[in-house]
């Protein structure tokens, strides 16, 4: 886990039972709503909203399913985090349950993954992302590793957050094709 996505997590709020009543202003920030809430430090700032059109598995013969990626992207000085939400793309097909390492944050169950992009050579879904931390001067870097976090938040739904650090990547898998993470089913 890279050290910039540990800050990360260590910032986060995990309330005790124990600790003495705060009174001072929060050093955290909420994001999003209900199921799709999550809160990140203060030291996040909001950079804009960004989408991209990614390819999913279909056990279903003759159907090219396609899910747009809405992503709402924060900033601090060494990690870039897309915050996302992945729907499947008809209302009768829902996400197979997600694989990797149980990671539990914000009282929830997440899937964690870490890979590594080279800005010259990867997935066309990690090529918009890399451009857009270029378009915005987030980070000169042209390797990343990146930690992947989701979590289906009901059958037809994916919140899922991708924090590209300034960790070192070597020893880490390529980023994956969409399809090769998220399938759909058809409901019978």
């Amino acid at each position: 886990m890279s050290n910039g996505f540990k800050r990360f997590l260590n910032s986060l709020p995990f309330a005790s039972l124990f600790s003495a009543p705060q009174k001072h202003e929060p050093e955290t920030q909420k994001i999003g709503r209900g199921a799709y809430a999550i809160t990140l430090p203060l030291n996040f700032k909001y950079i804009g909203d960004t989408s991209v059109s990614v390819p999913l598995h279909s056990e279903v013969s003759g159907t090219f399913a396609r899910a747009t990626v809405n992503s709402k992207v924060y900033s601090d000085t060494e990690t870039t985090l897309f915050i996302q939400r992945i729907s499947a793309p008809v209302s009768n097909t829902y996400f197979v349950p997600l694989e990797g390492e149980e990671l539990s944050l914000w009282g929830k169950v997440w899937r964690k993954n870490s890979y590594s992009v080279d800005t010259d050579d990867t997935t066309k879904e990690f090529n918009s992302y890399c451009k857009y931390i270029a378009e915005n001067k987030l980070s000169p870097r042209s390797f990343f590793l990146i930690e992947m976090l989701d979590r289906r938040i009901s059958p037809t739904s994916i919140l899922r957050i991708v924090a590209f650090t300034s960790g070192n990547p070597a020893g880490f898998p390529p980023a994956p094709e969409s399809t090769s993470r998220y399938s759909i089913r058809k409901n019978n």
